[in-house]
Parts: C-alpha cells; structure tokens; sequence
C-alpha cells in the first residue's frame, strides 16, 4: 500500500475510514448518480472513500497544500483526482450532494460554538439548503437540543461508533435525510453492525427496593446514550434504568440488541476497597476490567487497585 500524503492538522481532521465508508455508502446508495461535493477535503479521506464507493466526486479545499495532499492521495489509491483549490462559501463548481466537515479548531485553538467554527454552523446550513442533499460533519459533544435546521430543510442527525468509541455526529440534510430524527449507528470491524433510529423518550428506573442484585446489567453504546435512544431501545425490550442519572440498563436476560454489552450480575458492594475485594475473593475473581459511571479515577487504575489472587476473570 502507498503511504498517505498528510499534515498534522489534515490528519486531525480525516475521517475514520470505517465512518467514512459508511457515509459514503449511504450517499451512493440514495443518490448513486449524483456529483458529490467533498468542499472541505482535507487530506481526501471522504473523497476516497466516496470514489471506492462509486460515486462521482469533486474534492475541494482552500488550503493549496491540503488539496494537493487529497490529489496526490487519489491518484496513489488509482483514484479520479478531481481536485481544486476552492472555498466553499465561494465554490465556482455545481453539485448535487455536498459533505462539509468544518474545521473545528480555528486559529489552532478547539472549540465546541459551532458559529466560530469555519464555515459556521449557519452558513455551513445555507450551504447545504442549495444541495439536493448534504452530510454536514460536526463534532460528537456538539448540543442538537432546540437546534432548528433552515426552515422546512428535512434532515435527521446520526450519531456514530466505531469499536465503542463515539468518532462523529452527522446531520443529513434532503434526500439523504430518513424520516426519523435521531439515528444511532454501531460499526465493528469496519463495518456497519447495526442502525436505530427513533424519538427520544426516558428510561423507566428501576424501583429502589430492586437495586440490589438485578439478574442482568447492560451497558450501552456511546452512540447509544449520545443520541438520547437509550429510554427509546430500552423501552423496545423491556428494559428498567439502573438510575435516572446513569446510562445502565437492566433485565431479566442477556439483551438481545448489538448497542448493549450484557453481563450477569454476581454481586454488589458499596465502592469500599475492602468490602469490594471481599466480594470478589468471594468469586474467585483476580484480573478485572472496570466500567465505571462518574468516578474520578481512571479505569486502569481502578483495575488495578482491585485485582485480586483469584483465577477467574470478571467485570466490576
């Protein structure tokens, strides 16, 4: 394989290959005739993936050097390299879909206000208002509540995992929007295992006087929790909330959904090292991995202070 052609901040910037093949895949299949836009390239991550998937691009950046990196990218990978030096407030070219990625760290310097970002958030909305359809890329933490996309403009937001870790937040605009508007969806291993759209709802707790020692404890996604489905899938399976405040479910059986990890509850303790390490001598648990829920402590850190002498392996 070729190396690719890069710099530090193009490489912040890339896409995850899985994620950007998912993307790629959804627009080609909605519009598999269209001329894509990729107006913000970067090193031409989206572009390429766009071109394995048969679309027909057009890849843009403002910055001469990145556009050449995305070009010289193409080209290695056998890829159609039609690239220019562009803004995309200003694009001379016409198309039919276009993905945006608007850069996040202006002057150097990260920030969540989406109307500081370049382009911001609104324009980067006008811009897609003249798409047939658009995928606008914005950051995982960024707040959707009370955001209202231009008037009567269709669109859902996507919110997306790759092995456990929540990599982006996309907002679908046009013809590649569904008709739900939240989506959650789950890649593993480079492929897409699973979508759920829906409306949010709230997860129904378990009664205190159940607490102690639920028969199953599941443990959800990011995408999961990030897209507010949690009460919404929950309520699908018949599922309690361990708390209000934590993103924990519980049941009766392993979960049946690929969102949750399930694990059968052994025993409970306060979070006392010594009433914790009985518990788990009690078990013949030794090594552990630790998922936690609002604990300063580090994972790893925790795992170590509880490993015990035991031969079998658990999860606190």
């Amino acid at each position: 394989e070729f190396p690719l052609f890069m710099t530090s901040p193009g490489l912040s910037r890339a896409s995850s290959e899985a994620a950007a093949n998912a993307r790629a895949a959804h627009i080609f299949s909605e519009l598999p005739r269209a001329w894509v836009s990729d107006a913000t390239c970067g090193i031409g991550a989206d572009a390429m993936a766009l071109s394995r998937a048969g679309a027909k691009v057009l890849a843009s950046d403002k910055d001469p050097f990145l556009a050449a990196c995305a070009s010289a990218n193409l080209t290695a990978y056998g890829h159609v390299a039609n690239v220019m030096v562009a803004d995309c407030l200003r694009h001379p070219a016409r198309a039919d879909v276009l993905v945006l990625d608007p850069d996040r760290r202006p002057g150097g310097e990260r920030t969540l206000n989406p109307e500081r970002w370049s382009p911001s958030f609104t324009e980067a909305l006008e811009l897609a208002s003249r798409h047939e359809g658009a995928c606008l890329k914005l950051a995982p933490a960024m707040e959707t509540d009370g955001v209202r996309p231009l008037g009567d403009l269709s669109h859902h937001w996507e919110w997306v995992s790759v092995n456990r870790s929540l990599v982006e937040l996309c907002l679908w605009t046009g013809a590649l929007a569904s008709g739900e508007p939240r989506q959650a969806t789950l890649i593993r291993a480079g492929e897409v295992v699973a979508r759920f759209s829906g409306t949010p709802i709230p997860t129904d707790p378990l009664p205190t006087e159940e607490l102690e020692e639920p028969p199953f404890l599941h443990d959800p996604d990011p995408c999961l929790v990030r897209s507010r489905l949690l009460g919404t899938l929950a309520g699908e399976l018949g599922l309690r909330g361990l708390h209000p405040k934590l993103a924990l479910l519980v049941g009766d059986a392993p979960a049946t959904s690929p969102f949750l990890d399930s694990f059968r509850v052994r025993g409970s303790a306060p979070l006392d090292r010594k009433r914790v390490r009985e518990l788990l001598r009690a078990h013949d648990i030794g090594s552990i991995e630790v998922r936690k829920r609002g604990h300063p402590d580090p994972a790893e850190v925790l795992a170590q202070r509880f490993k015990g002498p035991g031969e079998r392996h658990g999860t606190l």
